[in-house]
């Protein structure tokens, strides 16, 4: 299984169908773990509110979406830990534009 699973990312590859994106994601050195949205909290970053419990996904204050990398201070909600870092990730995702194409959907079930 692994086999084909290489067989067909290399193939991706070749046809760009893959695109390499880079995020930012938080990382508490305490629990040695990336951190999921619900497992960050910190302070609110809009100035009118501070809220200093707001999770990594939104503010229970002022009601507004967040991403845990805007909060001021970040934490760990699992350790308590404040040893929490900004790390940049990157990641390959399928390109909606190139597998659209007939050429990309006839790779994509020659692979399978």
């Amino acid at each position: 299984m692994v086999a084909l699973c290489i067989v067909y990312n290399r193939k991706l590859m070749r046809c760009s169908c893959l695109e390499d994106l880079g995020f930012l994601q938080l990382y508490c050195d305490t629990c040695k773990k990336f951190l999921a949205d619900r497992l960050v909290e910190g302070s609110c970053p809009f100035k009118e509110c501070n809220y200093d419990s707001a999770r990594g996904d939104q503010c229970e204050k002022c009601g507004k979406l967040l991403n845990p990398t805007e909060l001021k201070d970040p934490r760990c909600k699992v350790k308590k830990s404040e040893r929490v870092y900004h790390s940049h990730q990157s990641r390959a995702f399928l390109s909606h534009g190139r597998a659209h194409s007939h050429q990309s959907r006839t790779l994509l079930y020659a692979c399978v």
